[in-house]
C-alpha cells in the first residue's frame, strides 16, 4: 500500500487573495570599520482559484567608510497557471543589476513546470524546475547571453501568529560551467496587526566573475520591519 506523505486542504475556487507587502531591514557596526547595509522590498500578489501573480521590487544599499560597496536592485515577476492542479505551469521574468558584481543589467526569462508537494493553510511547499533564457551585460566585458536550467524550492509555514518562508533556487549554465545559487528565509513576528518584525537571512552564489576583487558568495543576516496588507474577496466570475 502506497503511503501518501502529502496533504491539500479543500479548496475555495472563488476565494481571491491580494496582498501588499513593505519591508525594511539593515545593520551597521560603528568602530573601526563602520558599515551599513539596507534591504528594502515592495511586492503585490494575486492568489486566485487558477492563477497566481506575483510583482516585486528589492534594493539593496550597503557602504564601508563611506565608500559604495553594494548598489543592487531587482525587480520580478512571476505568474503560475492551472495552480489549482498538483502539476502547474510557471513563467517569469527578472531584471537587476549589480554594483558589487559589475552588472550593468541582467535579464531572464523561465518558463517551466511546478509541482505542490505540500498545499494546505498552515503550510505550502512546492518545487518548479524551468528553462531560463539569460542575457547580462558586464561593466568591464562584453554581453553574455546563458541558457540555464532553474530548479526552486518555496515553502511557507505558519506558527502560531508568526510564519517563515524561504525560496532555494539553483541554476546551472548549460553552455557554461558556470552556477548560480541562492538561498533566502525569512521570519515574522506580529507586533501589531499590520506590522511585523522581521529577521532575514541571504545566501547568494554566483561564479561568473568578472572582477578579481569580487567573492562569489555572500551572506546577508538583516533585521527590520515588514508592512503587510491582505484583502480576500470572492471571485463570481469563477466556476
Amino acid at each position: 500500500m502506497a503511503l501518501n506523505v502529502f496533504a491539500q486542504d479543500t479548496i475555495d475556487t472563488t476565494k481571491v487573495t491580494e496582498k501588499f507587502l513593505i519591508s525594511s531591514s539593515g545593520n551597521f557596526s560603528i568602530g573601526n570599520v563602520n558599515r551599513e547595509l539596507f534591504t528594502n522590498k515592495i511586492s503585490y500578489s494575486r492568489d486566485a482559484y487558477k492563477t497566481d501573480i506575483n510583482i516585486g521590487v528589492s534594493y539593496i544599499y550597503g557602504s564601508q567608510d563611506n565608500k559604495l560597496k553594494e548598489d543592487e536592485i531587482n525587480f520580478n515577476t512571476s505568474i503560475k497557471v492551472l495552480r489549482h492542479k498538483p502539476t502547474y505551469v510557471i513563467g517569469f521574468a527578472v531584471l537587476d543589476k549589480s554594483y558589487k558584481r559589475r552588472i550593468e543589467y541582467r535579464h531572464s526569462l523561465g518558463v517551466g513546470l511546478g509541482k505542490y508537494l505540500i498545499r494546505k493553510d498552515s503550510s505550502n511547499l512546492s518545487v518548479s524546475l524551468a528553462l531560463v533564457n539569460q542575457v547580462a551585460d558586464y561593466s568591464t566585458f562584453e554581453d553574455i547571453h546563458i541558457h540555464r536550467m532553474s530548479l526552486r524550492i518555496n515553502g511557507k509555514h505558519y506558527i502560531k501568529k508568526s510564519y517563515l518562508t524561504y525560496t532555494l533556487w539553483f541554476q546551472p549554465a548549460i553552455e557554461y560551467p558556470t552556477n548560480i545559487a541562492n538561498f533566502k528565509i525569512d521570519y515574522n513576528i506580529p507586533l501589531f496587526k499590520s506590522v511585523f518584525f522581521r529577521i532575514s537571512y541571504v545566501m547568494d552564489y554566483d561564479d561568473l566573475i568578472m572582477e578579481q576583487d569580487v567573492e562569489p558568495l555572500d551572506h546577508i543576516l538583516v533585521f527590520g520591519f515588514q508592512f503587510k496588507v491582505k484583502n480576500i474577496h470572492k471571485n463570481t466570475l469563477s466556476k
